[in-house]
């Protein structure tokens, strides 16, 4: 049916096209009567039976699986789907471009569709968008128009464009599925990948607003994979014993055909052969069988096939998604990087999916081709079973479990609450709380439901601390529940009663009850809620151990009205919020101190229906003794004309919050402040301004179209008066910025300011600050745009309170999702923006996102602070570039004690990366990490630890989720900053970095404390080299220190060269590992390409840094593979190569003049003189190299084999290192087979190397890839006759003909042809080793080069870094 269904799609859209759309004004000349007639395939487009089957076929698909009530059919054509859809009462319309299309729509569906670019804002939002080929028709510009259009009035839409059809004359925008999921995915929506839209075509999908992080679209993706792979293990298994049935099947066959022929050549006997007969029927019957079983299998492995298609859609679309999340998402929101190295995991993963169905069709194709299956198709005159390509039926939808936030808080709960034992536990420790108080719980009563009643005192009689009082007052007028409280009363002498004669409200009945309290500590309980049955004993824990207390508080959820479910849970920030305090009462249902409570006068009659908020405020005003319980301890019921239910339930409340938040402010000081009441839940406090002037800072570079419209903005929308903009302009060359600019001149409060370096964002800030002649400093980004007039004064009114720092408001994406509500410290990485691509307003179980917050940080795209402030803390940290010094601005900022306050009530419009983009060096990801780490591992006290730390709209924790610890690591895997990071290596570094003692700073007039590091101390030459280098620089003076990643055979030159050792197995690495060792130093050498991390390292302190780069082409494939090595090029202050050709393959990287090459030096010890293990008084060669294809000496193989036979024999060759690739080595033996003459030393020490080159003849080196050997020096300071290989930058050491000869690489003839005339000629050989003899003296000494490199040392540690 479903091929059917393509076939016929095929033929009546794909050539042409069915619904149109296109913004040319020459439209209906292309889509006219003609068009539809004879462009839209072999059927002509029009109400005929294949057209209306096709969009029944599509109408029922769109009824069955997705029930929309309305429909926007965009690009309509003749109207056919509007009209099936309004057939099956969808509230269907259509809109098209095209005038005669529309002229054709029966007459019944006319008033529901019209003439109309899709591009353009339709006039009301729908359930479902369907566009089903369409965009293809359009410009590029204009579909991607559309497509924004789409999202901006349906959270769902059905979607389809040809991917490949490019011969339709009128198909100008024709591209693959990728293209369009990343244009949708700009706006926030993403395949639904448990939706099959095949039945409109192969590559329809539907789009949703999805406003989880990637990574809740990765588990998605995980899950489809789940069931792939279930499915191939299931077929996996049939398939074998399959296999087994039919081989056994073959061998039964097999012996019947033998059977039969002998039978039929041999024996009369009818009777025989019949019995014959029979057998091979049977089994002729039971091949049937295994001939359908196998056809079942085929059928079920092309379903296998068909879902991996669709499973590679799937991840097609999710790496376009994690490609647009790490371009969207600064600094690093949680749902960037995480998700790219997971994406190549199910990339492998769908892989190995694929080998295992071609091994599938493989076995059965063999099945084909055996004697059974050629014998069974002879007989039965069929074809091979494979049938042709099927798909199967669409899957079920599944619900996800995670997606229902009630099962998931139930999770919640279930791992983190208190079982039975636990809690008689507690009730034994009571015994051991030095403190031990009288709990009074106050509870005014009226009427409550009885079974509500009976819970509240069940759930107190349960509590595990059992020291307690309950006072309760009375004014029910129903007599059950008198008579039910006296029963209790009676029963228990801990409850006290207390009967009302009428009820004088909630404040006063609170009073009475209040009046009975003896308890040292008061908690306020509502008549028809519960207590957690542990409430009391975490109270008194709380208690134990901060005896000072006053306030306490704690998490609570809501219960239905008849207590079956839990639900609702609201986590609490665990610093004292004063701010939060102005949109929400979060101390609800707290504990106070009785004390307190009576001083502050207990509960006023005017805040009635807020007295509980009233309350809170005038204790707020008297203590910052306030404690939080991160449990949930009180559980909210949800009965009729209560607050838990509906926040409006009780209109005449309002007046009372009203009350209580003007009495709050008179007694703060600020009477001039106004209350503002936005709706019944919403109140918002306008704070007094007084004129002082602001500077708006933007930084900019080009972007005229950007800064123009925030410019405009500014003048047009804003009605404070005092402010002035300064442009700080980084380097701009776009003719229309400068024309811009000069535009500006005429405006006086205008400056634009030049700076003229590299971009620092925190730098541009800080100069902007300085030239500011404002007390208010504003941030602004260039991409963002005013919205509403009073926004000035909204941040201004809460900027000018002296108690408040920092202040920032809400950013909006231009779709309308929220991109900045306020920070989280280690929300989704480092930190991410609080309510990131939610629909505000919002609710959940960190609150509204309409609410005041007191927060750790806020986005620099928009903060304003005082002058004083800015001065205090020392502006921006301008050692990070890009990212993260907006975060540890607020951060300084709170550290002074003063408060970083977010406020709802002014948005800005935000085109979150439009200036710069979003990439963040890997040095300030690094910096951030060294810095915060500890910050992170403790936790932001705004933020609830039982929320999830991943998501940014906020959520119950997973109890099994993705904590921080796997974000960081996957952050600092991402940016290639540690290899192979684990949530135990970030743990680790949290403590560790928390407990570091002070850095201890460089002494006055002292020679700089030198850290020299290496990767490891072989006896290879970069460590040889950097052994004596320190034994150069301790001899001098210096206090030096040499890290490496591996111990080796230089150790003792190490000790006896007077330099600390240490060894760091993850020093190369782990960029925080490296940071650690480093931070004592001055000074830091770094030896190889693969320092990199330690580049970065040593960046992050400030500390001067060297790096002595040796490899070649490995180094460049490195820097082209990972750009954290490129960036580390220019992060180190000082690059030492070798050679100028090794430079040379690094000069596009550098954004500085190549560095003047610093050739090797060597020195050679004295050596004892030994003979060689030789048989003979031969010529000696000597290859020293460790045997590897990049040494070359398999070339230098075929060369021999090229050599006269004669010569063959005249020498002893020896092969002097280890085998790094044994398979190579194995190679080069086979290939000597028979040479008597050649040798094989392994690994020698250094002394045993240089022996064998003291007494050689002949030094080789035919190496493919080198950049200054140090062999080769060794063999010009011993004058040997050198052949070698004219690569890296063994050409600017010994030159052909003068001090060497030398070949190109890789060719074995010319090899040979130079090693006969070094055999034959005595002469020459003696020739050659003078001049290279000289050549070292005067250019390649280790004197030369300590030298040399002391005055590099001396040089970069005179600089300030």
């Amino acid at each position: 049916m479903l091929i059917a269904r393509v076939t016929v799609w095929f033929s009546l859209r794909v050539r042409g096209i069915g619904n149109t759309d296109m913004s040319d004004t020459n439209t209906n000349e292309l889509f006219d009567a003609h068009y539809y007639a004879t462009g839209c395939g072999a059927i002509p487009y029009a109400r005929n039976e294949a057209w209306m089957a096709l969009f029944n076929t599509v109408a029922t698909g769109i009824v069955t699986k997705i029930a929309p009530t309305s429909v926007l059919d965009a690009g309509c054509a003749i109207g056919l789907l509007v009209e099936q859809l309004r057939g099956r009462g969808v509230d269907a319309e259509g809109v098209d471009i095209s005038t005669y299309a529309i002229s054709q729509v029966h007459e019944q569906v006319r008033p529901f569709v019209r003439v109309g670019s899709v591009a353009e804002p339709f006039a009301r939002h729908y359930d479902l968008i369907v566009c089903i080929e369409v965009l293809e028709h359009m410009p590029r510009a204009e579909a991607e128009r559309a497509v924004a259009n789409f999202c901006a009035h349906s959270a769902d839409i059905l979607f389809s464009s040809s991917p490949d059809d490019y011969q339709e004359t009128t198909h100008f925008n024709v591209n693959p599925p990728e293209y369009w999921a990343e244009i949708f995915a700009q706006h926030g929506f993403f395949r639904d990948v448990d939706f099959d839209a095949s039945f409109i075509t192969p590559w329809a999908v539907r789009f949703r607003r999805r406003s989880e992080p990637c990574a809740r679209i990765v588990r998605d993706y995980e899950r489809s994979l789940k069931e792939r792979l279930k499915e191939a293990r299931d077929l996996r298994t049939l398939n074998n014993e399959q296999r087994t049935h039919i081989r056994e099947l073959e061998q039964q066959c097999a012996y019947v055909e033998r059977q039969l022929s002998r039978h039929e050549r041999d024996v009369d006997d009818a009777a025989h052969i019949d019995e014959l007969e029979r057998q091979h029927a049977q089994l002729l019957e039971q091949l049937r069988g295994k001939d359908d079983d196998v056809a079942d299998l085929q059928h079920r492995v092309l379903q296998l096939e068909h879902a991996f298609a669709i499973a590679q859609q799937q991840r097609d679309l999710l790496r376009r998604a994690t490609q647009f999340d790490r371009q969207v998402d600064a600094p690093l929101s949680g749902r960037l990087h995480d998700s790219y190295a997971y994406t190549h995991h199910l990339e492998a993963e769908l892989a190995r999916r694929d080998q295992h169905i071609t091994w599938l069709e493989g076995v059965i194709r063999s099945f084909e081709q055996g004697r059974v299956m050629t014998f069974m198709r002879r007989l039965l005159r069929r074809g091979p079973i494979l049938p042709p390509v099927t798909p199967p039926p669409p899957p079920e939808e599944q619900p996800l479990l995670d997606q229902d936030p009630a099962a998931r808080y139930a999770r919640w709960i279930a791992a983190h609450e208190p079982a039975a034992a636990t809690l008689q536990t507690q009730r034994s420790m009571i015994q051991q709380f030095p403190l031990r108080p009288l709990l009074t719980l106050l509870t005014p009563v009226y009427n409550p439901p009885v079974a509500a009643l009976e819970a509240l005192v069940a759930s107190i009689q349960a509590q595990t601390y059992e020291h307690w009082e309950w006072c309760v007052a009375d004014a029910s007028t129903d007599p059950t529940i008198t008579q039910l409280l006296h029963r209790y009363a009676t029963a228990d002498r801990r409850i006290k009663l207390r009967t009302l004669s009428h009820n004088a409200g909630i404040s006063a009945n609170s009073n009475a009850a209040l009046e009975q309290a003896t308890g040292e500590f008061v908690l306020l309980l509502d008549h028809d809620d519960t207590l957690a049955p542990e409430s009391l004993f975490q109270v008194v824990q709380t208690i134990n151990a901060h005896p000072a207390a006053d306030v306490i508080y704690y998490d609570e959820d809501k219960l239905s009205e008849d207590g079956a479910l839990r639900h609702s849970p609201w986590f609490k920030p665990a610093r004292c919020s004063p701010d939060l305090m102005l949109s929400t009462n979060y101390l609800m249902h707290a504990t106070f101190r009785r004390t307190l409570v009576d001083r502050v006068g207990g509960f006023v009659q005017q805040a009635e229906g807020a007295q509980d908020w009233d309350l809170a405020l005038r204790c707020l005003e008297q203590t910052q003794a306030i404690y939080h319980i991160p449990r949930i301890l009180y559980h909210w019921r949800q009965v009729p004309g209560s607050a838990a239910r509906d926040a409006n339930a009780k209109p005449w409340a309002l007046a009372g919050q009203e009350y209580a938040l003007r009495s709050h402010l008179q007694r703060l000081g600020v009477a001039d402040a106004t209350l503002q009441r936005r709706s019944p839940s919403d109140l918002r406090i306008v704070w007094p301004t007084y004129g002082r002037l602001v500077s708006i800072i933007i930084p900019n570079r080009d972007q005229p179209a950007l800064l123009r419209a925030c410019i405009s903005s500014i003048l047009h929308h804003t009605s404070y008066p005092a402010y002035e903009i300064i442009i700080i302009d980084n380097a701009s060359t776009d003719p229309r910025t400068l024309a811009y600019y000069a535009e500006l001149q005429a405006h006086e409060h205008i400056r634009i300011v030049a700076f003229q370096e590299s971009f620092n964002w925190s730098r541009a800030n800080n100069l902007g600050a300085a030239h500011a002649h404002g007390d208010l400093l504003l941030f602004l980004n260039n991409d963002t745009e005013v919205r509403d007039s009073t926004w000035l004064e909204e941040l201004v009114g809460w900027a000018e309170r002296p108690e408040v720092g920092l202040v920032g408001c809400r950013l909006v994406r231009p779709n309308g999702t929220t991109q900045h509500a306020g920070m989280s410290l280690g929300l989704a990485g480092h930190a991410s923006s609080l309510f990131d691509g939610a629909v505000t307003p919002l609710y959940g179980p960190f609150g509204s996102s309409e609410w005041y917050r007191n927060l750790l940080a806020l986005t620099g795209a928009c903060m304003l602070t005082r002058r004083e402030v800015f001065t205090a803390v020392g502006g921006f940290d301008q050692r990070y570039r890009v990212g993260y010094s907006d975060i540890t601005f607020s951060l300084a900022v709170h550290d002074q004690g003063l408060r970083v306050v977010y406020t709802p009530h002014t948005t800005l419009l935000h085109h979150e990366g439009a200036s710069r983009g979003l990439q963040v060096p890997a040095v300030d990801v690094l910096r951030a990490t060294f810095e915060l780490l500890p910050r992170i591992a403790t936790g932001d006290p705004y933020y609830s630890p039982n929320l999830s730390p991943i998501e940014c709209l906020p959520a119950v924790a997973e109890p099994q989720g993705e904590t921080w610890p796997i974000r960081m690591a996957q952050i600092m895997a991402n940016f290639n900053l540690i290899y192979q990071p684990t949530p135990e290596h970030m743990q680790m570094f949290a403590q560790r970095l928390a407990n570091l003692p002070p850095r201890r700073p460089q002494m006055p007039d002292a020679l700089p404390r030198l850290l020299l590091c290496s990767h490891e101390l072989s006896l290879s030459g970069g460590p040889l080299i950097l052994v004596e280098l320190a034994r150069f620089l301790v001899a001098q003076g210096y206090m030096v220190t040499i890290v490496a990643a591996k111990s080796g055979a230089l150790e003792p030159l190490v000790a006896a060269s007077g330099s600390r050792l240490l060894i760091v197995p993850d020093l190369y690495n782990n960029a925080l590992s490296a940071a650690l060792v480093m931070r004592d130093y001055d000074l830091v050498l770094c030896n190889t390409i693969f320092a990199f991390r330690a580049i970065h390292a040593a960046h992050m302190l400030g500390l001067p840094c060297l790096w002595w780069i040796h490899e070649a082409q490995v180094g460049r494939t490195l820097v082209e593979q990972e750009v954290s090595v490129a960036a580390a090029l220019n992060l180190a202050n000082d690059l030492i190569f070798p050679t100028a050709t090794t430079a040379a393959l690094y000069a596009d990287c550098l954004q500085r003049p190549l560095p003047a090459p610093l050739p090797n030096g060597v020195s050679l010890p004295k050596l004892e003189r030994t003979m060689l293990d030789s048989p003979t008084q031969r010529l000696t060669i000597v290859v020293p190299a460790t045997i590897e294809p990049r040494k070359g000496q398999d070339c230098f193989v075929a060369a021999l084999q090229n050599l006269p036979a004669p010569l063959r024999h005249t020498f002893d060759l020896y092969f002097i290192g280890v085998p790094l690739d044994h398979t190579f080595y194995l190679a080069l033996r086979r290939d000597l087979a028979g040479w008597d003459n050649v040798y094989f030393t392994g690994l020698l020490s250094r002394d045993e190397t240089l022996n064998y080159l003291a007494h050689a003849d002949i030094f080789v080196l035919p190496s493919r890839d080198e950049v200054l050997p140090l062999t080769l020096l060794e063999a010009m300071a011993y004058a040997k006759a050198i052949l070698v290989t004219d690569v890296g930058g063994i050409t600017e050491a010994v030159r052909h003909g003068q001090e060497a000869l030398v070949v190109p690489s890789e060719d074995p003839v010319a090899l040979a042809a130079e090693l006969e005339l070094l055999l034959r000629q005595p002469a020459l050989r003696m020739r050659l080793g003078s001049a290279a003899r000289l050549r070292y003296e005067q250019c390649f000494t280790f004197e030369q080069f300590a030298a040399a490199m002391q005055e590099r040392i001396k040089l970069l540690s005179s600089h300030e870094v």
